[in-house]
């Protein structure tokens, strides 16, 4: 098989998974199952795997897959914690007393809260929770800042907490 080919059927799993889960309109419970048993057939036959290394690859996977749900459960039992003891709250009603500007309020609180989570959590935990959650929707703000905010809590944190994970370990 050509190289272009192979590139191509690579990218099948993907296709497959989103005619499964948009087009079809699938419960991802359902579809991922048929889009992982594609991929252990395509490993097994167009690229001639060994089962063992599909069934190595399918368990390493399952492992990072355990660690990094791990991980979101962490931030969302937190989350959760915050929000029933009154924390969202007192976050809220500070917020309004710092200032009016809704600019100023979106930064403070996509660095604070994307600091906290990582933080608290562990690296990249901010990408996967404060983007799906929104949390600046408790500030009634505009459409456009409040979905763009969690994206700038993703950049700087992370590579922060990554030095100095490495300079306390020196």
């Amino acid at each position: 098989m050509t190289s272009t080919l192979m590139s191509l059927l690579a990218f099948t799993p993907l296709i497959l998974a989103a005619i499964l889960l948009i087009g079809f309109r699938l419960a991802a419970r359902t579809a991922m199952p048929i889009v992982y048993l594609y991929t252990v057939l395509l490993a097994l036959l167009a690229w001639q795997m060994p089962f063992v290394r599909v069934v190595a690859s399918s368990l390493q996977g399952l492992m990072l897959t355990i660690s990094i749900l791990w991980i979101i459960f962490g931030a969302i039992l937190l989350l959760n914690t915050l929000k029933h003891s009154g924390g969202i709250s007192a976050i809220r009603n500070g917020f309004s007393g710092i200032t009016d500007d809704r600019r100023i309020q979106v930064v403070i609180a996509a660095w604070l809260f994307g600091c906290f989570i990582e933080g608290a959590s562990g690296f990249g935990t901010t990408a996967a929770v404060a983007s799906p959650l929104r949390p600046l929707r408790m500030l009634t703000s505009p459409p456009l800042p409040r979905e763009a905010s969690p994206a700038r809590t993703t950049t700087e944190p992370p590579a922060l907490a990554a030095a100095a994970a490495d300079a306390s370990a020196a």
